[in-house]
């Protein structure tokens, strides 16, 4: 034969073309009658739930990563109003009506989650949800009946996420269909019923590396991980022996219990996935077993960070192929890697006031001893301005999509904001659509939130037994760069309508609790009141952020109003149980390193981080618990000089991962 001539689909064989070598020289290939398709199917099949029902919402936001509350909890309808209220009216523009957004929400779940299979050679990614956070007080608990420790800070972020998973057993499942047909001479290709179709793993494609210049959530590689520039806890230098998030890694994830098989073609496929020892799937019956099936990957076990490559193919008893023959019917997907996302709401933006605009009122209520405050005093403490009165005002977090602000000169190596930070645990971090980062309140919206916090401490007045008349003792002026206005006390006491059990008293007082240890408690429920106003109760998709120049007055008074129990009312931020975090100081404190030991993005990571189960790292400058942490590795969760960035085992922690096991 001089031409070759292409089978057509209803050929059921060829003659191979005349090499001139005489290999296969007319050689007949008969076509096997087999053919095999594969595809993702519709998720919203899988939920037992219709979509016009709170149950039914409430799971499938769970699934793509916008509602966390568990289908469970008994706070899970009222606060599932605010969350699809906000689907429908915010994040969709023009707001949609309840059929319109249940139809986006479907096209939520079959294009989030995985939109495609991707073709042998490309990528994809699995989105699986990540902002599991704190939805339990850390302080005054005993004022909150249903408190639970499960969920508040120090909590097992694991056993959390594995009660979404459990309440929602929908969650981390991906269906897959295949079809197979047999082709038949006379009606052509036809539906193949009792075909035994096999999935493999096979192993997955190196991923593209990471570019500092795109987008860190557009992007299948997460960026490099660091190796410490301060050095660890330890005080020796972390360059001599690597420590940081990179060994820590490579230790207890990707090199743990490593596959060294000397034959590729016997390894594990999922030799560098999470292994179950560390809450991950790798070294299960199922996946280490010669041919595991590609039916139980997208389940919780699966961690971000592991990649999957499918073959499906018909093999015995309908076709005896090992699905690697060459007349294999047989598909080969290509690589699918998981990542986890991690959503913002809102980014609350309260700017400072002009320092000419203080109100004079206030500046003489302070101008008498022990307080000795002038408005540049004020505005110094606060951060405001430098000595010598030069203004230098706040610095907005670092919300770009490469995280790469402040990562310059000065700070080369250091200063990352969530998007790169989050990125190397392999979680993207998003802003929610139509949503203006930052968000400037004005006066009218701020007054609403000062309300809201006055109203929820006001609850708890009986339960803390504090008797003071909260509406006058906290006024609100948008002329302050404070969150709380709070009066002079011996100012309070003296309002009209005060009664005697109403007062302050004296201070430092002659017996019984100190008011400043008193005030601590107050503010703490006042924070959670007008973080609630903000985040509609937690009940948003994402994360709730507010950053404001100065927590509160007293706090400003070089301690003659601080607290001699707990110190400062407010530091430089808060996260609280509404599922957000509170950020406070101007520049001068967050530029003037090594007084603060690092920036405003590294300490927005910080607050952030205490909202998705982050602790303390104990450091010379606070307590914490230790076994959360890398020992070897100073992390952005102590109060010690650093890089800014999380340890190697906060990674782990936000990455999903049982760090009790590691």
């Amino acid at each position: 034969m001089t031409k070759t001539v292409n089978p057509g689909p209803r050929d059921v064989g060829f003659v191979a073309p005349d090499p001139t070598d005489g290999t296969h020289f007319n050689t007949l290939v008969l076509r096997r009658p087999y053919r095999i398709s594969l595809r993702v199917g519709d998720l919203d099949e899988l939920f037992p739930d219709p979509i016009n029902t709170n149950r039914g919402r409430a799971a499938r936001l769970n699934a793509v990563g916008l509602f966390y509350r568990t289908l469970d909890e008994p706070k899970m309808e009222e606060c599932l109003l605010e969350n699809w209220k906000y689907f429908r009216e915010s994040m969709h523009k023009p707001p949609l009506t309840n059929e319109k957004a249940e139809e986006k929400l479907k096209e939520w779940l079959n294009s989030h989650i995985l939109a495609k299979l991707p073709e042998e050679g490309k990528f994809e990614k699995i989105h699986l949800p990540g902002g599991f956070s704190v939805d339990q007080p850390w302080a005054n608990t005993g004022l909150y009946p249903d408190y639970n420790a499960a969920h508040s800070l120090g909590g097992d972020h694991f056993a959390v996420e594995t009660e979404y998973y459990t309440a929602n057993d929908v969650m981390g499942k991906i269906p897959l269909l295949v079809k197979v047909e047999r082709y038949d001479v006379k009606r052509g290709w036809l539906p193949a019923p009792g075909a035994m179709v096999y999935f493999q793993l096979q192993m997955p494609d190196d991923l593209p590396p990471f570019d500092p210049a795109k987008p860190c959530a557009e992007q299948l590689n997460r960026p490099p991980l660091r190796e410490s520039l301060q050095g660890p806890a330890t005080g020796a230098p972390a360059t001599a022996n690597g420590a940081g998030p990179k060994l820590y890694s490579d230790t207890h994830i990707t090199n743990y219990l490593v596959d060294n098989n000397p034959d590729p073609a016997l390894r594990d496929p999922q030799a560098n996935n999470v292994h179950v020892d560390k809450g991950g799937k790798r070294g299960t019956p199922g996946s280490a077993a010669a041919g595991p099936v590609g039916g139980v990957i997208f389940e919780i076990k699966s961690r971000p960070g592991d990649r999957y490559k499918l073959r499906v193919y018909v093999g015995p008893p309908t076709l005896d192929s090992n699905g690697a023959d060459e007349q294999a019917v047989a598909i080969t997907t290509g690589t699918m890697v998981v990542w986890r996302t991690i959503r913002l709401s809102r980014y609350i933006f309260r700017k400072d006031p002009a320092m000419a605009n203080f109100p004079a009122a206030i500046e003489a209520a302070y101008a008498g001893p022990p307080y000795n405050l002038n408005k540049e005093t004020i505005y110094l403490r606060c951060g405001l301005i430098k000595q010598d009165l030069t203004y230098v005002g706040m610095k907005q977090a670092d919300m770009t999509p490469t995280g790469l602000r402040d990562n310059g000169p000065v700070g080369a190596g250091k200063w990352e904001g969530p998007a790169r930070q989050y990125a190397k645990a392999w979680c993207e971090f998003i802003i929610d659509p139509n949503v203006a980062i930052p968000e400037e309140p004005d006066a009218a919206t701020q007054r609403a939130a000062f309300d809201a916090g006055v109203a929820y401490a006001k609850n708890f007045q009986g339960a803390m037994g504090v008797n003071w008349d909260l509406d006058k003792l906290f006024f609100f002026d948008a002329r302050t760069p404070f969150t709380i206005n709070i009066r002079e006390p011996a100012e309070y006491d003296a309002l009209p309508g005060v009664t005697p059990a109403q007062k302050i008293g004296p201070i430092p007082p002659a017996a019984g609790n100190d008011p400043r240890d008193t005030m601590s408690m107050v503010l703490n429920e006042f924070l959670n009141g007008m973080l609630s106003y903000y985040s509609k109760k937690g009940s948003l998709p994402g994360l709730t952020f507010i950053q404001y120049p100065m927590g509160c007055i007293w706090d400003v008074t070089s301690g003659a109003l601080r607290g001699p129990t707990n110190g400062p009312h407010m530091t430089s931020g808060v996260s609280l149980h509404f599922r957000g975090a509170y950020l406070w100081y101007g520049e001068r404190v967050y530029s003037n390193q090594p007084s603060f030991p690092y920036n405003v993005s590294s300490n927005t990571c910080h607050e952030l981080g205490h909202s998705l189960y982050a602790v303390h790292q104990p450091s010379p400058f606070g307590g914490g618990i230790a076994a959360r942490h890398d020992a070897a590795d100073w992390c952005v969760m102590s109060y010690n000089f650093c890089e800014g960035q999380y340890c190697g085992k906060t990674l782990a922690l936000l990455q999903g991962l049982d760090i009790a096991k590691f």
